[in-house]
C-alpha cells in the first residue's frame, strides 16, 4: 500500500502503537492477520484514500480525560437532582431514593432519550451544557492526548483524506493548533472562505496540507464544492458531524434532532466519503444508528462502501453494529462491505470510577444556572420517562415531594409551575393549562360506562365544544409565534391537534377527528418527534376503523384507471440526478424526491422520468422504487412513471439495460442494483405499461444541447448570458444582503459579473474544440463538478484529434475554474444543467399540438424563460402559460416534508378529490376561485396553516368500543404540553415549500 493506505496498518504495527488488536473465538476472523488482506483490497479500489471516523472514546484517554457518554448522563442527572432537592427537607434521604431508582432505570433506557426529554423541557438552554466539553489545559498546554495528536498529524501529512467525528469537544482542533498545523475553520460564507483558503493554500506542500474544519450546515454546504479534491489536492478535512461545543447551535444531540435524517449537504459528503475512501471507524460504538441503521448512509452505500470497524469487544456490541454485520458484505475476498477488527486504542483511559472535577464543575454550574424549579421539572420529566420505559413505578411519595403537594405532579401544569415566575413563558402557560383541562375532561369521558354515554351529556358536550374553540384559537397563537422566526410548526403544536382529534372522536365526528389526528401525526414528524408520529399514525386505524369498501373504492391502489395512458403527463425540472441531492434547503434527498412525486400524483396523470434517473439515481431507484433494497417495487409510485427513452430502444426487450450498456465511457455511474433494473425492464415490457414509454430522438436532442451551449457563450449572446448569471447570483444572495453596506454589495456584484464573464470566455474556448454533439458529462468533467476529481484525459477524449498545444491551453483555462469552485461551480451548473433540463421539454413542446407540462418552482421560472427566449430563434418557438395565479393564495405552497411522508392511501384519496382540477390543468383552463378553494381544502393538511380544526358543535357522545377506549387512553397519556424554559432547538434544515399545483404549460406560438 502507499503511504495514505498505510495509516491503518501503521497505527497497528509501527511504534508507538496507536491501536492494539486482539483475538476472540466469538469472531475468529476479526483479528489483524485476517483483516489485513481485505484492508489492502479495499484501499486498492479507492486510490489509497482513508477516512477516519472517530467517536467519543478517543477523548477518554488521559490527559484529556473526558467521561464516556454513560458517565456523562450520570453526572447530568446527578447535578439536576442535587439542585432540585437543594431546598427540601430530608434532602439526603430523598436524593438517595431518587439515585437508587435512576441507577436501575437508566441502565434500561437509551442515553439519547434522556437528553431528548431534557432538551424538550429546556430548549436551547440544554445546549449550554455542551460547553462542558471545551478543551482544558494542563501544565500550560492543551490537554490533548496521543490519539488526538496522531489524528491531527494524519490530517496534516495527508495520511488520511478526512476525519469524521461525532464528538462535541474541540480537542482535535486544539491538537492541530498545538502542532502548528495550517488550518482554517469554514464559515460557510464564500466571500470570506474563498480568499482565506486561497491565501493559506499558497503556504502548503505535499507534506503539509491545509486542514479545513467543517462545522454546521452552512459550512458543509460550502465544502460540498471542494469534495472533488478529496485525497488529491493540498487540503484535508475535519468534519464535525454533530457540531462543536464552541458553537452550541450546531450540536446534534437528541433523537428529536436526528429523527428526520441528516441534511442533504451532509449526506452528500457522507456518500462521497463512503464511495471514494476506506472508512476506519474507531472509538465509536454505533449507538447513533440504533434507531436508523442508515443514519450514516452505510446502508444506502452498502454496495460500494468499504468499512473497517474497530470494536473493543465481540460480546458487547451495540444493536446497530450487530445488524450492520448481518447486512453488509463480510466475505474475505470482497472488495466492498464491512470488515470487523477487534481491539482498541492503546493508552491510559478513564474508568467508570474516575472523577472528573473540571467537567463535573461545569455541569453543576449549568444546573445551578437553571434554578431549583426548572431542575425539579426536568427530574419529573425523567421520572415519567423512566416509569413508562421500564414499567416499574417509582415511589409516589418522591414525586409528591417534588411537587410540594399531596398529588403526583402532571408534566404540563403542576404546583411547581403554579408558583414560578413565568413571565418569559407567558404564551405557553394558557396552552399548558388548556391541555391539562382537556386531558382531564377526556379521561372523564373515556371512563364513562356505555349507558352513561347514551344518557344526557349536554354539559360534557358543551365543555368539549368550548375546548375545541380554545384549541383552535391557540393553534393560531402558536402559528403566529413560530412564523416570525422559522415559518414552521411549533414543536408541541401536535399536542393541540391530537387533543382536538380525541375530543372530536368522543363526539362522534370521525371524519374531522381523523383529519385532526393526521395533522397531529404529520406535525409530530416534521418537528422531529418520531415516536409520537408513529404512535398516532398506528392509533388512527384503531380509533377510526375503515368501513367496508364501496363500489368506487375498488383498486384504490391504482392511480390511473383509464385503459390508455393519459396525455396529461408532466416533466419536473427538479428531478435530475445531478442535483437531486443538493437542494438549497438541505432536506434529505429521499424526502424531497418523494414530495415531488406525491405532488405529481395529486395534480397530473403521470410523470416523465428520464433514463439517467431510472438507471442512474440511487435515490430514485434504491430509496423510492425499491426501498430497503427490496426486490418488490413500489407500485404506488411506479404506476405513475412514464419512462423517457431514446428512439433507438423502441422494440428492444431490455431497454434500460441496453441504455446502461451504451452509455458514454466517461459517464459517471451511481451504484444501482442490477436486479432492480431488470425488474423495471420486465415491468415496462408488459402491456399496458409498455404504452407509457415516451421516445425521443437522442441524436437530435444531443445536437440541440450542443447548439444551445454554444449559443449561450458565443459573442452574440454572451452579454445576455452574463447578465442572466448575475441575476441568478443576486437571487441566491439576497437573503444575506440586508446587513451589507451599499459599497460591499456593489463590490460583490462586480466580482460576480467579472467571474461570469471570465467563465463564459473559458467555456466558449472549450466548446469550440468539441464536436457537434455535446454531452453534459464532458462539460462536468472539464469543470470538475463530479464528486470524483477529473483527470485531463477524461474530457480530452471528447475532442477529436486534440493537439498537445490545445490540451495545454485547455488545462490552463480549466485550472482557473477548479481553483475557485465556490465561485464558478454555481455558474457552471446553471450553464450546463438548465439547457439539459429544458432541451427535450422545449423540443416536445415545439412539436405538440396541445401542450407540454412541467412542474416549475418560482425561483426556476426565470432560468426557463431565459432559455425559452434563447431557443425562440428556432423554427418552432414556445411560450409559457400558467394555469391560475396562486401567488397571493394561502395555499400557494405546501410543506415538502409533510407531503413526503403522506401515506399512499392519503395521496390516493386526495387525488380523487382533485380530479376536476387535473381536468382543467390538462386543458389549459384557468382555475376559478372555487377551484382554488378545493385545492386549498385538499392541500391544507400539507401546509403549516392547516392546524385549525373544522368542526360542528357536538350534541352527543359517541359509543366507543373497549379497544378504542384503551387506544385513546394510551394516546392521551402522550399528549403533554411542556412549558419550555428556552427557545426550541434549531431544526437541522430549513423547511422547503412546493408550489401547488405548480404546473406550467408550454405551448407553441
Amino acid at each position: 500500500m502507499g503511504n495514505k493506505t498505510n495509516v491503518i496498518e501503521a497505527a497497528i504495527t509501527e511504534k508507538p502503537v496507536i491501536i492494539q488488536c486482539k483475538a476472540d473465538p466469538k469472531e475468529p476472523d476479526a483479528d489483524w492477520e485476517n483483516v489485513s488482506p481485505r484492508v489492502e483490497l479495499f484501499a486498492s479500489r479507492v486510490k489509497g484514500r482513508v477516512t477516519l471516523f472517530l467517536g467519543s472514546a478517543i477523548s477518554s484517554f488521559k490527559p484529556a480525560k473526558l467521561p464516556m457518554w454513560n458517565r456523562f448522563i450520570e453526572l447530568l442527572w446527578t447535578s439536576l437532582l442535587n439542585k432540585a432537592t437543594s431546598t427540601m427537607q430530608e434532602r439526603e434521604g430523598l436524593t438517595q431514593a431518587f439515585m437508587s431508582y435512576f441507577s436501575i432505570a437508566l441502565e434500561k433506557v437509551p442515553n439519547y432519550l434522556v437528553t431528548e426529554i431534557i432538551a424538550r423541557r429546556l430548549g436551547k438552554q440544554y445546549l449550554d451544557l455542551l460547553g462542558a466539553f471545551s478543551a482544558q489545559k494542563a501544565d500550560g498546554r492543551w490537554a490533548v492526548n496521543h490519539v488526538h495528536e496522531w489524528a491531527a498529524n494524519c490530517l496534516v501529512d495527508g495520511s488520511v483524506a478526512a476525519i469524521l467525528t461525532t464528538n462535541f469537544d474541540d480537542y482535535l482542533e486544539k491538537a492541530l493548533e498545538q502542532i502548528n498545523a495550517p488550518y482554517y475553520q469554514i464559515t460557510g460564507n464564500p466571500h470570506i472562505d474563498g480568499p482565506e483558503i486561497l491565501q493559506r493554500l499558497a503556504t502548503t506542500s505535499e507534506t503539509q496540507r491545509l486542514v479545513l474544519i467543517v462545522n454546521g450546515g452552512k459550512a458543509f454546504a460550502f465544502v460540498r464544492s471542494l469534495m472533488p479534491q478529496l485525497g488529491r489536492g493540498r487540503m484535508t478535512f475535519l468534519f464535525k458531524l454533530h457540531g462543536s461545543c464552541y458553537e452550541s447551535a450546531s450540536c446534534i444531540d437528541t433523537r428529536l434532532q436526528r429523527a428526520q435524517g441528516l441534511p442533504s449537504h451532509l449526506t452528500d459528503i457522507l456518500d462521497t466519503l463512503l464511495q471514494r475512501s476506506v472508512w476506519f471507524v474507531a472509538g465509536f460504538s454505533g449507538s447513533d444508528m440504533n434507531d436508523n441503521l442508515d443514519y450514516l448512509r452505510l446502508i444506502s452505500n452498502k454496495e460500494h462502501a468499504r468499512v473497517v470497524w474497530l470494536s473493543y469487544s465481540a460480546s458487547r456490541m451495540e444493536d446497530a453494529l450487530r445488524r450492520l454485520l448481518k447486512t453488509m458484505d463480510r466475505s474475505p475476498g470482497s472488495a466492498q462491505g464491512l470488515a470487523l477488527l477487534l481491539g482498541g486504542f492503546a493508552g491510559d483511559r478513564t474508568t467508570p470510577k474516575d472523577d472528573f472535577p473540571l467537567f463535573n464543575k461545569s455541569v453543576e454550574k449549568w444546573a445551578n444556572n437553571l434554578g431549583t424549579e426548572w431542575c425539579k421539572l426536568v427530574v419529573i420529566d425523567l421520572m415519567v420517562l423512566l416509569q413508562a420505559r421500564i414499567k416499574e413505578p417509582a415511589d409516589p411519595a418522591l414525586l409528591k415531594k417534588l411537587n410540594n403537594s399531596s398529588e403526583e405532579p402532571r408534566q404540563d401544569w403542576n404546583e411547581i409551575l403554579q408558583d414560578m415566575d413565568l413571565r418569559d413563558q407567558e404564551s405557553q402557560v394558557f396552552i399548558a393549562k388548556l391541555c391539562r383541562e382537556s386531558s382531564e375532561l377526556l379521561k372523564q369521558v373515556l371512563e364513562l360506562a356505555e349507558s352513561d354515554a347514551q344518557g344526557d351529556c349536554t354539559h360534557l358536550c358543551g365543555r368539549m365544544n368550548s375546548m375545541l374553540t380554545d384549541i383552535n384559537e391557540q393553534h393560531v397563537v402558536l402559528q403566529r409565534a413560530t412564523e416570525i422566526d422559522s415559518n414552521g410548526p411549533h414543536a408541541q403544536s401536535w399536542v393541540l391537534s391530537c387533543l382536538g382529534g380525541l375530543i372530536l372522536l368522543c363526539c362522534g365526528q370521525n371524519e374531522a377527528a381523523q383529519r385532526a389526528l393526521d395533522i397531529s401525526s404529520s406535525t409530530a414528524w416534521i418537528v422531529g418527534d418520531f415516536e409520537t408520529h408513529v404512535l398516532i399514525r398506528d392509533s388512527v386505524p384503531i380509533l377510526i376503523p375503515a368501513g367496508p369498501p364501496g363500489p368506487s373504492d375498488k383498486n384504490t391502489g391504482d392511480l390511473v384507471q383509464a385503459e390508455k395512458p393519459s396525455t396529461y403527463v408532466a416533466f419536473n425540472s427538479e428531478l435530475d440526478n445531478v442535483n437531486s441531492k443538493m437542494n438549497r434547503f438541505g432536506i434529505p434527498p429521499g424526502h424531497y424526491t418523494r414530495a415531488l412525486l406525491n405532488r405529481s400524483i395529486l395534480f397530473t396523470d403521470g410523470l416523465t422520468v428520464s433514463p439517467n434517473i431510472l438507471t442512474n439515481s440511487s435515490v430514485f431507484v434504491s430509496e423510492i422504487l425499491f426501498p430497503n433494497d427490496r426486490q418488490e417495487y413500489n407500485n404506488h409510485i411506479l404506476q405513475h412513471v412514464y419512462p423517457l427513452l431514446p428512439q433507438s430502444l423502441r422494440g428492444h426487450p431490455e431497454k434500460l439495460q441496453t441504455y446502461i450498456a451504451k452509455r458514454q465511457g466517461n459517464y459517471i455511474r451511481e451504484p444501482i442494483n442490477e436486479q432492480h433494473i431488470k425488474i423495471l425492464d420486465e415491468y415496462f415490457e408488459k402491456a399496458p405499461n409498455s404504452d407509457r414509454v415516451i421516445y425521443y430522438d437522442e441524436e437530435r436532442i444531443s445536437e440541440k444541447y450542443g447548439t444551445c451551449i454554444r449559443k449561450l457563450v458565443d459573442p452574440t449572446h454572451a452579454n445576455l448570458t452574463i447578465e442572466h448569471l448575475v441575476r441568478m447570483w443576486r437571487s441566491v444572495e439576497k437573503d444575506s444582503w440586508w446587513n451589507l453596506t451599499q459599497e460591499t454589495r456593489e463590490e460583490r456584484v462586480t466580482v460576480a459579473r467579472d467571474s461570469a464573464q471570465r467563465l463564459v470566455e473559458i467555456i466558449h474556448e472549450f466548446v469550440q474544440c468539441l464536436p457537434k454533439v455535446v454531452y453534459r458529462s464532458t462539460l462536468y468533467r472539464f469543470a470538475d463538478l463530479f464528486d470524483e476529481a477529473s483527470d485531463p484525459d477524461s474530457y480530452l477524449k471528447a475532442i477529436p484529434n486534440v493537439t498537445s498545444e490545445t490540451a495545454s491551453t485547455l488545462e490552463f483555462l480549466r485550472k482557473e475554474i477548479i481553483n475557485k469552485p465556490w465561485v464558478y461551480g454555481p455558474f457552471c451548473k446553471e450553464l450546463f444543467d438548465v439547457p439539459y433540463k429544458t432541451n427535450i421539454v422545449f423540443d416536445l413542446a415545439s412539436r405538440s399540438e396541445t401542450g407540454t407540462f412541467v412542474f416549475l418552482e418560482p425561483d426556476a421560472l426565470s432560468s426557463w424563460e431565459f432559455m425559452a427566449a434563447l431557443s425562440n430563434d428556432d423554427t418552432r418557438p414556445v411560450y409559457f402559460k400558467t394555469s391560475g395565479d396562486f401567488d397571493d393564495d394561502v395555499y400557494a405552497k405546501c410543506s415538502s416534508l409533510l407531503l413526503s411522508q403522506a401515506a399512499d392511501s392519503v395521496i390516493v384519496e386526495n387525488r380523487k378529490r382533485l380530479a376536476p382540477i387535473r381536468e382543467k390543468l390538462a386543458s389549459g383552463s384557468d382555475l376559478s376561485k372555487q377551484d382554488k378553494m378545493l385545492v386549498g381544502s385538499v392541500m391544507g393538511k400539507f401546509t403549516q396553516s392547516s392546524l385549525q380544526l373544522e368542526t360542528s358543535k357536538a350534541e352527543k357522545l359517541a359509543i366507543l368500543t373497549d379497544e378504542q377506549r384503551t387506544c385513546a387512553k394510551t394516546l392521551l397519556n402522550q399528549c403533554t404540553f411542556l412549558v419550555r424554559s428556552g427557545p426550541p432547538l434549531d431544526r437541522m434544515y430549513q423547511e422547503s415549500k412546493l408550489s401547488v399545483p405548480g404546473v406550467v404549460s408550454l405551448r407553441r406560438k
